[in-house]
């Protein structure tokens, strides 16, 4: 964190530093017997799995752990709204912590970071690039999904599906040449590239980016949305409602409920 805290400033030191202690305060309960290391996971998890239901995370803990867990998804709260990157990189950096058995800074390091560059360009601070050589295809990974969150923010979709085309290329080089590194999910990824199709108008290619990702996870809900979404903008509502009794079946959540009942006013169905 040393390129940020290089900017000398007081909200992102003040960001950096509350991580640090978040480490140590998670770090401590765990060591006293109030929570266990999978438990604080778990919630991380559940929270992003939450914001995407768009549900509200219930708190099932008390005393110092439940003081820990709702900074922490503060932090994750912030992140998953703010950048669209981190609905990969959250559960990615959990998945490389359970892996690897890492501390908290692994999280609480990538959380504060992700902030602090939403301060860094909201003030218009000019950031320094690292030199730094990329080892790993995490690196590019993690340059791409970046990337694309920003073509995706000035509504340049071209550029976004290019980012996730190449991102692509590099999930299914690299599996089998990095057994010990966890990569984000394909299926995820063709989702996002699918809905990016989609707004493109690139019907049929969003069809086909949607259905390698339900090849690749059967059980991931929001495959089925976005396949009802092209459906229905392709006019195959039949489909799209089968889709979206799919969605609701594995996630149930009122927003679901919503298009499905706006794609069967199109049948005239009541």
């Amino acid at each position: 964190m040393d390129y940020l805290r290089a900017l000398n400033d007081h909200d992102i030191n003040s960001v950096l530093n509350s991580a640090n202690d978040l480490a140590k305060n998670l770090k401590s309960i765990e060591e006293e017997g109030f929570i266990k290391k999978n438990q604080i996971l778990d919630t991380a998890a559940q929270t992003c799995r939450d914001f995407m239901n768009n549900k509200t995370s219930v708190e099932i803990y008390d005393g110092p752990a439940a003081l820990c867990l709702k900074e922490l998804r503060d932090m994750i709260l912030y992140n998953l709204k703010n950048n669209m990157s981190s609905i990969v990189m959250i559960p990615l950096s959990l998945e490389v912590m359970k892996a690897n058995n890492d501390e908290y800074t692994t999280l609480t390091d990538f959380l504060a970071e992700g902030i602090a560059l939403n301060i860094a360009e909201s003030k218009g601070l000019e950031i320094e690039p690292l030199d730094e050589e990329n080892d790993s295809p995490l690196d590019d990974i993690n340059q791409l999904i970046r990337e694309s969150e920003e073509y995706v923010g000035r509504q340049d979709y071209e550029n976004a599906v290019a980012c996730l085309n190449r991102l692509i290329d590099i999930l299914q080089n690299n599996h089998k040449n990095y057994n010990n590194i966890v990569f984000p999910s394909l299926s995820k990824v063709y989702n996002n590239l699918a809905y990016y199709l989609f707004c493109l108008n690139h019907l049929q290619e969003a069809l086909d980016a949607v259905d390698k990702g339900l090849a690749e996870d059967k059980a991931l809900a929001i495959l089925h949305y976005t396949k009802a979404e092209i459906l229905d903008g392709l006019g195959q509502f039949e489909s799209a409602v089968s889709c979206m009794d799919e969605a609701i079946r594995l996630e149930d959540s009122p927003d679901k409920h919503v298009f499905r009942n706006s794609i069967k006013s199109k049948l005239k169905i009541i």
